[in-house]
């Protein structure tokens, strides 16, 4: 009985951490382009000439600061 108990306690402690991670929502383009100190337009931009460069935004923010 105790270990049926403790697998259910565990199994709804997986259930109930696994469901609040799935609340996040997707990160818009605007939150993105806040997050780097550009208008939308800029991030637009700079996120084409990164994949044309075949390199993150990441990689290509910091190229650009070098």
């Amino acid at each position: 009985m105790k270990s049926i108990l403790f697998s259910l306690f565990i199994l709804s402690s997986f259930l109930l951490i696994t469901a609040c991670g799935a609340s996040d929502k997707p990160v818009s383009e605007k939150d993105k382009a806040a997050q780097y100190g550009m208008t939308q337009e800029e991030y637009q931009e700079a996120k084409s000439a990164a994949a044309r460069m075949n390199m993150t935004m990441d990689k290509h923010q910091e190229m650009l600061e070098e």
